[in-house]
């Protein structure tokens, strides 16, 4: 039971709800983003880069329809019912930017609520069990602005509101932090990588008789050749060779599972989908007892690769954080007989990922695509000496790790605020409590 001295009200009286725009393919290109359902993942903050954009030649969007800071946007209708109801909080918005029909606003009221209190309250495990009764009972099918207004919370003073929010905020946004690190890190990664195996402009400063290539290692740049042979991909670094993406390192698909198959979580594994890889394990994942070839079981650390489903939000190479569990069909997961392999791969896959896309966009149907061993075996490369993807690593491999690190402790900060969250906004532990927890 909430403390006595908390009110209960309901969502509508605390703000304001509004619908998304609707709009067409061909009204999409350039000039407003716009948030859309597949941006929220499973992220407590609205991202504010890499989405799509509306033609402002073709659409003209009033200046109501905009995202605002304090803003909480929830997806109010998808095919998958386990996205109906979340939400995400904006924050730091420095640009117009819309959001789309499939998404409800709600712009509080300031004077009474702490729109970001409110925004933990609506991922809250209480509003989500308030919002499955207007649905199947398993699951929410859709929302409206009627039923969110309806919504009862228990309210504290601002003053609390501003404490609760402002301890789950603090480990938000430190996880917030690690992910800005780690875009800008894998960003100098990629960028390293594509200079040697793709411009190869190391090869190229020594041809032209440089005498040291910034950001390699002096004996990796006494190592290139000085000279450049012709290939099926055109001039390679001469001792160079080209391979197909399949043979870079052994690609196991995960085991194909059916009901049959499940079982207890406290007895079994977890079955790894595309779900879990983007999102983590939660309360829908699947469990099982089955019995599947040691290569289709994953441990935190090992290279997946996602070969089927919607192809720009779907296909990509994951490094796995989330423990033991068995890896369902439709992902590969990546072996390499050493870890600078391992490396090279997993920036070499994320540096294909627009062309895998490709691939399986030509080949979508039902909004599904997918790449296929054939295609993988088509898809040529320029693989370099091992003893080159060794200074690779010793270049990389500090930079890859770090980004684990990060992922990982956001990873445990993460189960330290959803252990707090709704603990904090039933009242049954204080923020001073909590404050104690956070330090």
């Amino acid at each position: 039971m909430p403390p006595d001295s908390w009110i209960p009200t309901r969502l509508g009286e605390l703000g304001q709800l509004r619908n998304g725009v609707n709009f067409s393919r061909e009204q999409e290109g350039y000039g407003l983003p716009v948030l859309k359902v597949k941006d929220f993942g499973d992220l407590v903050r609205c991202p504010l880069t890499g989405l799509d954009e509306l033609d402002s030649k073709a659409v003209a969007i009033p200046p109501e329809q905009y995202l605002a800071n304090n803003d909480v946007v929830v997806i109010r209708s998808n095919g998958n019912s386990a996205l109906v109801g979340r939400s995400v909080l904006v924050l730091n918005i420095t640009q117009p930017t819309t959001f789309s029909g499939f998404c409800i606003r709600f712009r509080a009221d300031n004077s009474r609520a702490d729109p970001q209190f409110l925004a933990y309250y609506l991922r809250s495990p209480v509003c989500r069990s308030r919002m499955s009764r207007f649905g199947s009972g398993t699951g929410i099918q859709n929302l409206n602005q009627s039923i969110l207004a309806e919504l009862p919370i228990d309210l504290p003073s601002l003053s609390e509101q501003h404490a609760v929010a402002g301890v789950l905020g603090a480990i938000d946004d430190k996880i917030e932090s690690n992910r800005r690190i780690n875009r800008k890190l894998e960003q100098v990664a990629r960028t390293i990588f594509r200079a040697w195996f793709v411009d190869f402009e190391p090869v190229k400063a020594k041809a032209a008789g440089a005498r040291f290539f910034s950001g390699m290692p002096q004996e990796a740049f006494d190592a290139l050749p000085t000279r450049f042979t012709e290939s099926g991909l055109g001039p390679i670094p001469e001792g160079w060779q080209t391979t197909s993406l399949f043979d870079t390192a052994t690609y196991v698909n995960g085991a194909a599972f059916n009901a049959s198959h499940f079982c207890d979580t406290r007895t079994g594994l977890p079955i790894i989908k595309i779900a879990e890889l983007k999102s983590g394990i939660d309360h829908q994942t699947r469990y099982s007892k089955r019995s599947v070839d040691p290569k289709q079981r994953i441990d935190t650390g090992d290279l997946v690769y996602s070969w089927s489903g919607s192809p720009d939000t779907s296909l990509d190479v994951f490094l796995w954080t989330g423990g033991p569990g068995l890896l369902n069909q439709h992902i590969f997961k990546v072996i390499t007989l050493t870890t600078a392999q391992k490396r090279f791969v997993y920036y070499l896959l994320r540096h294909l990922r627009s062309q895998l896309v490709e691939i399986a966009r030509n080949k979508q149907t039902t909004g599904l695509g997918h790449v296929t061993v054939k295609d993988m075996k088509r898809l040529m490369v320029v693989r370099a000496s091992d003893s080159i993807l060794g200074y690779f690593d010793t270049v990389v491999g500090p930079i890859f790790d770090r980004c684990f690190c990060y992922q990982m402790e956001s990873i445990r900060l993460e189960a330290l605020r959803d252990y707090l969250l709704p603990k904090l906004l039933s009242g049954e532990i204080r923020v001073a409590d909590a404050e104690r927890s956070v330090s």
